[in-house]
């Protein structure tokens, strides 16, 4: 059976090393160091999803993208001043990702399918709207090019027209001579 930590309380604290779940509110504001808040800020948008997370992590919950979603060197969590913080996100992931049923299992499998189905259709849908909006412009260029190839027909065909009307006026040089 598994052995479950208590969640902090206000009269128990649990140090860091032991902690496995996101942290709250009251540990972030208690956080007097800035870059230390940043990082519990991004670890609790990861873990819970608020605020949410930058695309840029695409629903990840890693170490990596704690530290795109902090701003935060990577190695600094890992080996540097803030790998506790590292650990934690770790332990955090692990525990929301044990899965305890074979129904959950199916469930997560099921869930993970959907969304990177989800992420498929929403790069498809970018790509689509992009090569709509190509596609605008293009039809634009083509028309302003119809538009100019119009009006050049029209003043091409008024000076046929004068030509034509001038050459029934002046008689030709073979009938000149007769």
């Amino acid at each position: 059976m598994e052995k479950r930590l208590p969640r902090m309380t206000s009269d128990v604290e649990l140090p860091i090393s032991e902690r496995d779940w996101p942290p709250t509110e009251q540990e972030i504001k208690a956080e007097p160091n800035p870059t230390r808040k940043a990082v519990l800020v991004a670890m609790r948008s990861l873990l819970i999803g608020e605020p949410v997370p930058k695309p840029v992590n695409r629903g990840k919950r890693s170490v990596v993208a704690l530290a795109n979603q902090s701003g935060v060197g990577r190695t600094r969590l890992v080996r540097g001043a803030l790998s506790d913080l590292g650990d934690w996100m770790d332990r955090a992931v692990a525990k929301q990702d044990a899965v305890i049923t074979p129904q959950e299992h199916e469930w997560n499998k099921k869930l993970n399918a959907m969304h990177e189905r989800v992420l498929d259709a929403e790069r498809r849908y970018k790509d689509a709207r992009d090569k709509r909006d190509e596609l605008q412009q293009v039809v634009q260029a083509l028309a302003e090019q119809l538009q100019v190839s119009i009006k050049d027909r029209a003043r091409l065909q008024g000076k046929l027209e004068r030509l034509e009307m001038r050459s029934t006026r002046v008689p030709s040089a073979n009938t000149r001579r007769s």
